[in-house]
């Protein structure tokens, strides 16, 4: 595999310049020879593909390295899609990320879990038939923009949903500068829709709740079965629960590479600083108009949003929805050290996104 197959890139060799005089890779044929560059001791470049309950499992283009209860992945934060420093043993260091997904622990403060790193994309997979929420898609696509990844929604299981192409030009007017690809998982022809944002060494990450089809869409598009599925239940018509760890992996052809997840039955936002804006770039644009610069859009006069909302050219809805992630901020930053809270309230101030109460 070339580097270049596995995601490297120029900011990446460029950060390793700075670690290192020796290169990052060794080549394929030096591996057999036992090439110092393979062995103990010499460090290289390697990428985490895979994060398995006691072991990581890396690899350096030449070959797979499991490191089983591996204690530098836990204690540097190692997620999967991160590009490390790896002397044949261990990993010593994790090369500066691009973004990374991430979310707020439940329970633990402001604590924050990086679900993948280093992404070009996202796809954000939802069912036509019985997971369409679209508050739950407008927090999601605050998170790709977040991580510096393109967000782009899957409505899957279109089979299933007559309606399916009226509510994918729904969310298509909703989330502003978000492609809609609608995908049916029966067959490679169902899922052609999503090749041209497959692309040679960029890392596309799936993301979604349990059942929604991620894994039978990644087999389809891996042409082979890389994941475990089961059928789905006869009752409701969603798919059941299988992936349990996260994984990446080298697709087909020209189809890059693919960062699969468990499902996410909730996404609590962490820190976000871009992610709002960009996910929200109508309401941006609206506020700008308003006549007073902390404008919080609810009853202050020569406000452009709720004027907006009068003429029916912005949806209530996608307004509450910016609030309530809004509202999530706002007590994270409460939570963070002063020094934060006061860079927080300086980028809301900014923003021109602040919530009420």
């Amino acid at each position: 595999m070339t580097p270049d197959a596995l995601g490297w890139n120029s900011e990446l060799a460029h950060a390793w310049a700075g670690l290192a005089a020796h290169p990052p890779f060794a080549a394929a044929g030096d591996a057999a020879a036992g090439d110092p560059a393979v062995g103990e001791g010499r460090t290289r470049a390697a990428r985490v593909i895979a994060l398995h309950r006691g072991a990581t499992v890396l690899h350096d283009t030449v070959r797979e390295h499991i490191l089983a209860d591996h204690p530098g992945s836990a204690a540097l934060g190692v997620a999967v899609g991160d590009w490390v420093v790896f002397d044949g043993a261990r990993i010593t260091a994790v090369l500066p990320r691009r973004g990374a997904v991430t979310r707020k622990e439940a329970g633990r403060g402001i604590a924050t879990q990086v679900l993948a790193a280093n992404l070009d994309r996202v796809l954000i997979v939802t069912s036509a038939n019985q997971d369409l929420e679209p508050r739950r898609l407008d927090r999601m696509v605050a998170v790709a923009w977040e991580a510096g990844a393109q967000p782009v929604v899957v409505l899957s299981k279109s089979d299933l949903e007559p309606a399916a192409a009226e509510y994918a030009e729904a969310l298509a007017a909703r989330l502003v500068g978000v492609p809609v690809v609608v995908v049916h998982t029966r067959d490679e022809a169902g899922v052609a829709a999503l090749l041209p944002y497959l692309r040679p060494g960029e890392t596309t990450m799936l993301l979604g709740t349990s059942g929604v089809g991620k894994s039978t869409l990644l087999n389809l598009l891996a042409g082979e079965d890389r994941q475990a599925v089961r059928e789905v239940r006869a009752h409701d018509d969603r798919g059941q629960h299988t992936t349990t760890h996260r994984e990446l992996f080298l697709l087909p052809g020209d189809r890059g590479l693919m960062i699969d997840v468990p499902g996410i039955r909730e996404l609590a936002l962490a820190l976000v600083g871009e992610g709002l804006e960009r996910a929200f770039p109508d309401i941006v644009a609206l506020a700008a108009g308003c006549r007073w610069v902390d404008c919080s859009h609810s009853n202050e006069p020569a406000c452009a949003v709720q004027a907006a909302i009068a003429a029916g050219d912005l949806d209530p809805e996608r307004l509450a929805s910016l609030r309530v992630l809004l509202a999530e901020q706002v007590q994270l930053e409460r939570r963070e050290s002063p020094r934060t809270r006061h860079e927080g309230r300086r980028k809301a101030r900014k923003r021109n996104l602040k919530a009420r109460g």
